[in-house]
Parts: C-alpha cells; sequence; structure tokens
C-alpha cells in the first residue's frame, strides 16, 4: 500500500486521506504536463492496485470476492436479488448479512472533501490531459463510492461517512461550507466525461439546496457561515469568510458557471450576488501603508464583534477567483481588487525573514491612532558622513500585522495560483 504523504523533515509517511496514496493521485496532472511519462507509468501501477474497499488497511466494503457469487448460487440466490435500493455501489452493497465479507470493518469513515478534490478530481483530471481509460475506471468506480455520502435528507454530502452502511440516509447535522458546496467540478466533469449524469445530480441537488433553503436563512445572505446546521429549521449566522471551511464553495461557483459553459445563470448569479455582498461586509482597505494600495479578505462576526482584519493564507486563493470572474462576467471592478489582493498577500510572504508566508496573520484596525501603527527608529544614511536619522517604521512582523500571527507554513499554493491569474 502507498501511503498519503510523508513528513518532509522525518520522512515518515501518513495517511490522512484514506491511505490510498493521496499525493500520488493528486500529482497525476503535474506529471503529464512536465512531460514525466516514465513517473507517471510509475502511478499507474499504483492506480491500477488502489483499493477502495480499504480506508488504511480496514475493509468497510461487501461482496467484491468471487466466492461470494459462488455462496449465492450455492444457496440459489442471484447476484441482483442480494442487493439493497442503492444498486449504483455494485459489488460493494450486499443486503444480506451472510454476504459481508468476513472481517469487515464497520464505521469505517471515508473522508469526503478530501476524496472528492485530490482522488476524484485527480483522476478526472489525469484522464483529461491523457485519455488513459484506466483513471476513468477507476474514477468512476471512486465517484459511485462517493456518491454514497450524498444520501441525506438534505443531498448535502456528509462530511466523512461509512459507505457500506446499511441505512437507508446518513445523517448530518453541523456541515462546512467547503465540505458540501464543493463538489459540483468534479463530479460535473465526471459525467460530461462519461455521458452519465448520475453524478452531476448529486451535486446539483445539494447546490440547488444551498440556494434555496440554507441562503435564504442566512443572516447576512447570500454569504454562508462557514459552519451551520444542515437540517435547517432556524436563521444561521456566525462566522462569514473565504478562508478556511467555507473558501472553495465561492471558487467552485464561478469555476461551475465556466465549466458549463454558462448553460444556466445559477451559478453566475450566485457567485456576483456573493461578491457583492463580501465587497460590503468582508472586504477591508488598510490604508496605513505607506505608498502601497493594501486589502485584506478578512473573517466577518456577524453575531459578535464583527469584522477581525485577518488574512488566511487560505484566502489568497481569491484573487485568482475575482480575476477570472471579471473576465468572465464582465466585471472590472473585480480584476482591480484582485490585483490589489493578491499584492498583499505576496507583501505578506516577501516582508518575512523567509520569504514565506504565514498561515494566518491580523493587522492593525485601520481607525486606532497612529501612534499604535509605526514606531521609530534610527537608521544610518549611507554616504560620506554616515549620519544617523530618526525614521518612523510600521509595527510587525510581516509590517502592519499584530502580535496574533501564525507563523506556521503549510506548503498551500494560494498566493502562487492567484499571482499566476495576475500575470495571464
Amino acid at each position: 500500500m502507498r501511503h498519503d504523504e510523508v513528513r518532509p523533515v522525518t520522512a515518515v509517511p501518513s495517511d490522512p486521506f484514506q491511505g490510498w496514496g493521496a499525493t500520488i493521485i493528486d500529482s497525476l496532472e503535474t506529471l503529464l504536463i512536465m512531460g514525466l511519462q516514465d513517473e507517471y507509468e510509475l502511478c499507474r501501477e499504483h492506480i491500477n492496485r488502489m483499493d477502495f474497499r480499504l480506508i488504511n488497511g480496514q475493509d468497510w466494503a461487501r461482496g467484491w470476492r468471487a466466492d461470494l457469487t459462488d455462496d449465492h448460487e450455492l444457496r440459489g440466490e442471484t447476484r441482483e436479488s442480494s442487493f439493497k435500493k442503492r444498486d449504483y455501489l455494485e459489488e460493494y452493497a450486499y443486503e444480506d448479512e451472510r454476504s459481508e465479507r468476513p472481517g469487515r470493518q464497520s464505521h469505517q469513515l471515508m473522508g469526503t472533501f478530501e476524496t472528492g478534490i485530490r482522488y476524484l478530481g485527480g483522476l478526472v483530471g489525469a484522464y483529461d490531459l491523457s485519455g488513459d481509460p484506466l483513471v476513468l475506471e477507476r474514477a468512476k468506480e471512486l465517484g459511485k463510492v462517493l456518491g454514497r455520502g450524498f444520501d441525506t435528507p438534505s443531498g448535502l454530502v456528509a462530511g466523512r461517512f461509512d459507505a457500506g452502511s446499511k441505512s437507508s440516509y446518513i445523517y448530518n447535522s453541523r456541515v462546512s461550507l467547503a465540505e458540501v458546496g464543493s463538489m459540483t467540478l468534479e463530479l460535473t466533469r465526471l459525467s460530461q466525461v462519461t455521458g452519465d449524469r448520475w453524478y452531476f445530480d448529486r451535486a446539483q441537488r445539494a447546490i440547488d439546496y444551498i440556494e434555496s433553503v440554507v441562503i435564504p436563512a442566512s443572516d447576512l445572505a447570500p454569504l454562508v457561515p462557514a459552519m451551520f446546521d444542515s437540517n435547517l429549521d432556524h436563521r444561521i449566522n456566525g462566522e462569514y469568510t473565504f478562508g478556511a471551511m467555507a473558501d472553495s464553495y465561492y471558487e467552485y461557483l464561478i469555476k461551475q458557471h465556466q465549466l458549463i459553459g454558462g448553460a444556466t445563470n445559477q451559478f453566475a448569479n450566485m457567485y456576483t450576488q456573493a461578491i457583492d455582498k463580501a465587497r460590503e461586509h468582508l472586504f477591508a482597505n488598510l490604508t496605513y501603508y505607506p505608498g502601497r494600495e493594501m486589502m485584506t479578505i478578512s473573517t466577518y462576526y456577524h453575531s459578535g464583534r464583527g469584522l477581525a482584519y485577518n488574512l488566511e493564507h487560505l484566502t489568497c486563493f481569491a484573487g485568482a477567483m475575482l480575476g477570472l470572474g471579471s473576465r468572465l462576467l464582465d466585471r472590472a471592478q473585480d480584476l482591480e481588487t484582485g490585483s490589489t489582493f493578491t499584492k498583499t498577500c505576496y507583501h505578506m510572504g516577501a516582508s518575512t525573514p523567509s520569504g514565506l508566508q504565514p498561515e494566518q496573520v491580523h493587522f492593525f484596525d485601520p481607525n486606532v491612532p497612529t501612534t499604535e501603527l509605526y514606531e521609530n527608529i534610527t537608521a544610518i544614511v549611507e554616504d560620506e558622513e554616515d549620519e544617523y536619522v530618526m525614521v518612523t517604521k510600521l509595527r510587525g512582523t510581516p509590517q502592519g500585522t499584530t502580535s496574533g500571527v501564525d507563523g506556521r507554513y503549510l506548503g498551500r499554493p494560494e498566493t502562487a495560483e492567484s499571482v499566476f491569474y495576475m500575470c495571464v
């Protein structure tokens, strides 16, 4: 079995994403784009051996083995009669307890979000670049298993679920906006390349529920809190952000509009309305940087302290999103905003000693007194006199930030993505 990740310092492997080799699958498109065909062939061997019955080596699946078919025949049963209503799971889902594989580990929970973006996205993307039938077959197989997570009363996918559960429904309560709103691209593209709209229908049902039920319940509609109860019977509010737990929902809206060629106005409307509302409540200009135009897309706590004046590295994808949206929907102001925001994200890394951007920074409230923003320091003017002068320096590292800096660097590509979009 291949591992998901390798810790860079200790070289110890870890498997946070089912143990199917997440980095291998996630890297397929990069290998193909770079023309590394030999390396792709090595990964292809792994793809052929991936066993979606196992989560970190533990078996959740039913059926699959040929000896089970023989067992049915001995009992005078047909293979079809033993399937439950969820026949789309095919050999994974047997109704009869006697048909379970010996040693099945119940309640082996699959992480939905990473399965969708890393595994399914990696396989579908590799097929688009290579036409390799093997990766398409594995994508179809995984898509059916992943589809089990949408068997919820609301149609919003469960964050973690046991695909082998016999329950008619999987019940989910508190959910992440990013998890439930970020399945459209992978599943839609899978439907496009297979001609089977089964995958698209599951993702579309979730988006329809968000549009018709979740957004109207939000106190800051059409923005949605990063976490909310999927079984809505009340108004919802809380943490509104383009960062963790929410980011890719907004990103997928404009990319889904592009993927379906603007066939409907649904995704464009949801996107533009959300951006316009975010401009009112989440976008904040940082006016205290001398000679620089800076801004942040911050977290907003609707029922609490309001704007946090923070910046998550995760949020730095939004420069690219705004740039893409401006081109697709003719929104010139968004391109200007996206450019300014991308420069801010870049500056957060460029102004640190390492050149790496912190995971999160907190900016000064622009309304605080100037004495709290700047400090006087002594500097040497390097000329013939070597004069000593007093100059004013913006406080913080990175400059302009408070002490509440999360200095971790997690190798995120968000700022690089936005810089790339701005360059092209």
